[in-house]
């Protein structure tokens, strides 16, 4: 099948074949090493980061139950 496709045709589909290995090879490295940095930024508050902080601790509850085993 690969013989009736012209010298030309060939160099094109390796071209295509190589970028996209690379670009998958890139994706997933940049996926493994920065895969946090894809959530920095998203929080949208009007609070401060203290004022978020102290929300959060305000919050806190004590399990204090007794519980049978």
């Amino acid at each position: 099948m690969i013989k009736n496709i012209s010298s030309e045709e060939k160099l094109s589909l390796i071209s295509l074949l190589s970028n996209s290995m690379l670009s998958k090879e890139h994706n997933t490295a940049k996926s493994k090493d920065g895969w946090a940095s894809r959530f920095a930024g998203t929080w949208k508050d009007s609070r401060s980061a203290e004022e978020i902080m102290n929300d959060i601790r305000s919050a806190r509850t004590n399990n204090t139950f007794d519980m049978e085993l």
